[in-house]
């Protein structure tokens, strides 16, 4: 090849369609439903809802990546420190 840079961004672009993609799109598809926790306030279990992008982030094992889009406690409690899916 003339230009090495064409088959570095062909090589690039094949990682990303089939590596990081698929496991992004399996980390949404575990959790579009939600998240079975533990309150921390109540000791109760709950079902909480949460962002697909944090869910995609959280197939890489980013610690602290899930965030919490939903609550049945809120919105009495919405400002809790949301410390329930640090245990995920």
């Amino acid at each position: 090849m003339d230009n090495p840079l064409i088959l570095i961004a062909a090589l690039a672009g094949l990682a990303l369609s089939y590596v990081v993609i698929p496991v992004a799109v399996d980390g949404w598809a575990r959790f579009r439903r939600g998240v079975r926790v533990n309150c921390p306030e109540t000791g109760q279990s709950i079902d909480v809802s949460v962002t697909p992008s944090s869910a995609a982030a959280w197939t890489f094992r980013r610690p602290g990546s899930l965030r919490v889009a939903g609550c049945p406690r809120w919105p009495e409690h919405a400002g809790c420190d949301r410390s329930c899916v640090a245990h995920v």
